[in-house]
């Protein structure tokens, strides 16, 4: 992508000298106010999943400048007591923090697990809301085994999250689609990073058995998607690039509100904008500005609403054009 496209953050100056016909004085407040309700938004993921499913390495992926390897035991508040668990905590922003926690399926330790996870999905913020924004449930697509201890995972997630908004709270993803293949047909193209036609149909199948069992076994529909966070090789001392994390990051924004989503794309890796769902993330990353920028402006300026919301969709529009020409 172009210069225009590495402006992406909520602090673009030529954002703010579009907005130049409501007069500079009202700029800058209606800037202040903007990036002051960006500060003290937190975006909180807790992605589940078993020993070797990939989560470090799905991170990395997804963010910059986040090191999984640095991690630490938290204490949160659930119920207005603090709770103590052995669940790490990995800080990609001052706005976002990951929580990283077990499966099940770890026999002896399972109620421990579950006691985590449920502990963690009904703590609050210190606004009373809920500490988790979003489940990211994540499967390894290579594993041949019997999925029963990730539905139990799913069942025990669905169960604390009844809520209205459960079904964008809850995300399945399979990690390691470059190995899901067991027939020689089944192949995955490293260098172009992307599935044959042959492994395709089978990870759609595997998709299509998983969401069947999710809903038989809690009545939630969901829509699993499959990807590859890519890989290091050591013997060959190369990395191999991810695939599909694109349409993952496109799916964990797509339940979020507005704010949260503009936090969540000022720590995104540029892979996020590439491939089939670069440009609908690079869109809905914009769309939340202008949401942001129209709700700020209705308590600061409310007069001057019209104005703005005109102003911020005429830089979008522009700026959508030369993404546009981009792809």
């Amino acid at each position: 992508m172009g210069n225009e496209i590495k402006t992406r953050n909520v602090g673009n100056d030529n954002l703010w000298k579009h907005l130049g016909d409501i007069g500079a004085e009202n700029v800058s407040i209606l800037k202040e106010a903007f990036e002051k309700e960006i500060r003290k938004t937190r975006l909180n993921i807790l992605i589940v999943g078993g020993t070797g499913v990939g989560k470090s390495t799905t991170i990395k992926a997804l963010f910059k400048h986040c090191n999984p390897e640095k991690e630490m035991d938290i204490s949160i508040k659930s119920g207005g007591s603090p709770v103590t668990m052995e669940v790490k905590e990995y800080k990609v922003s001052d706005n976002i923090t990951i929580y990283d926690s077990p499966g099940l399926g770890d026999g002896q330790k399972d109620e421990e697990h579950k006691r985590k996870i449920q502990n963690i999905l009904t703590a609050e913020d210190d606004n009373g809301d809920a500490l988790i924004d979003l489940a990211l449930i994540l499967i390894d697509a290579s594993a041949e085994r019997d999925l029963g201890s990730v539905y139990e995972t799913i069942k025990v997630v669905d169960q604390v999250l009844k809520t209205e908004d459960r079904q964008e709270r809850i995300l399945i993803a399979l990690n390691k689609c470059d190995k899901a293949g067991s027939h020689p047909e089944a192949k995955f193209d490293y260098e172009k990073a992307e599935p044959n036609n042959f492994l395709k149909l089978v990870l759609g199948k595997k998709v299509a058995e998983i969401q069947y069992r999710i809903l038989e076994t809690t009545g939630l529909k969901t829509e699993p998607i499959y990807y590859s966070a890519g890989f290091y090789d050591e013997k060959e001392n190369k990395h191999y690039p991810s695939y599909n994390i694109d349409k993952l990051f496109y799916y964990i924004q797509k339940g979020l509100p507005p704010r949260k989503v503009a936090v969540l794309n000022q720590s995104a890796t540029e892979g996020v904008y590439k491939g089939e769902y670069g440009s609908k993330n690079e869109s809905s990353f914009w769309g939340s500005i202008a949401e942001v920028i129209k709700d700020v402006a209705s308590a600061v300026v409310p007069m001057l609403v019209p104005k703005v919301v005109s102003g911020v969709i005429g830089f979008i529009g522009n700026l959508a054009g030369k993404i546009f020409l981009k792809h």
